[in-house]
């Protein structure tokens, strides 16, 4: 199979904070066998139900989860702004992201089909994979975000931040006293902030945003971080997201961020 060669065509896409149209260039299919299809924009605020394929690592070497956990993550003592429960239902939908936008993982009517044999670029990723392709008979998203979110080998924020210690991006502090254990991750290089300032710039400067971080913002909208990330740079948060989710984000991805916002629900719903 050969490798997907990127078309591009012109298209205006309203800006729902200031209502101007704005040039994007949204990818066209490409050639008959070429690999997976590239994601379309929404039209008439219905989501793309093609898969996405783009590449997963951004240039600052980290994955879509990696990004959700350091967004999570963004306070000066390292801990999390997010309950544990919200915290693993957003990054599991995002392991579950990563697989999509590789183009290995299709999401269609709120089950899972995998949609190639080729091996992830990442061992997390492969993990992930190896668990979808041992349970053929379960395939329903919610299973796997509920899964995903709190395996007994660790739950999905252990995993990333394993993760991020690998790549050098951050390092486990553990903090003991007389009546528990406080772990912390401190960051070793300028990569844990890039997560949030880049989504900052995009919504501020309404520039094209990448589907990943189309994505991205999504997990924050689904995980009640919207003001906490956009309240400084757009003067509608919510607008601002319900915009690059519902008017952009591709189907598939779509559907993800949907369950994970219905699965914040179930979290916050159920007595610990």
């Amino acid at each position: 199979m050969k490798s997907a060669e990127i078309r591009w065509r012109d298209a205006v896409a309203p800006h729902p904070i200031n209502g101007v149209g704005r040039p994007v260039r949204w990818p066209t299919d490409p050639e008959p066998g070429a690999g997976a299809r590239i994601g379309r924009p929404s039209v008439m605020g219905q989501p793309s139900t093609d898969l996405v394929v783009e590449r997963t690592v951004a240039a600052a070497g980290t994955y879509l989860a990696d990004d959700f956990w350091l967004l999570a993550h963004d306070r000066p003592d390292g801990s999390s702004w997010l309950s544990s429960r919200t915290l693993n239902s957003g990054l599991a939908g995002a392991l579950l992201a990563e697989l999509v936008l590789a183009g290995l993982l299709d999401v269609q009517a709120g089950r899972l089909k995998l949609v190639s044999e080729e091996a992830p670029p990442d061992s997390l990723m492969h993990e992930v994979l190896a668990d979808l392709r041992a349970n053929p008979a379960e395939r329903d998203v919610r299973t796997w975000l509920d899964y995903l979110a709190e395996q007994e080998s660790g739950d999905a924020s252990l995993r990333v931040a394993e993760r991020l210690i690998r790549a050098g991006i951050v390092e486990r502090r553990e903090r003991r006293s007389l009546l528990r254990r406080a772990v912390r991750y401190a960051p070793l290089d300028a990569r844990t902030g890039w997560p949030a300032v880049r989504l900052q710039s995009q919504a501020h400067r309404n520039a094209v945003a990448p589907v990943r971080d189309l994505m991205l913002v999504g997990l924050v909208g689904a995980t009640e971080l919207t003001r906490r990330v956009f309240a400084e740079h757009v003067s509608h948060p919510d607008t601002y997201v319900w915009w690059c989710v519902d008017r952009q984000l591709p189907g598939p991805l779509h559907l993800l961020v949907h369950e994970v916002s219905a699965a914040v629900g179930r979290a916050a719903a159920t007595p610990l």
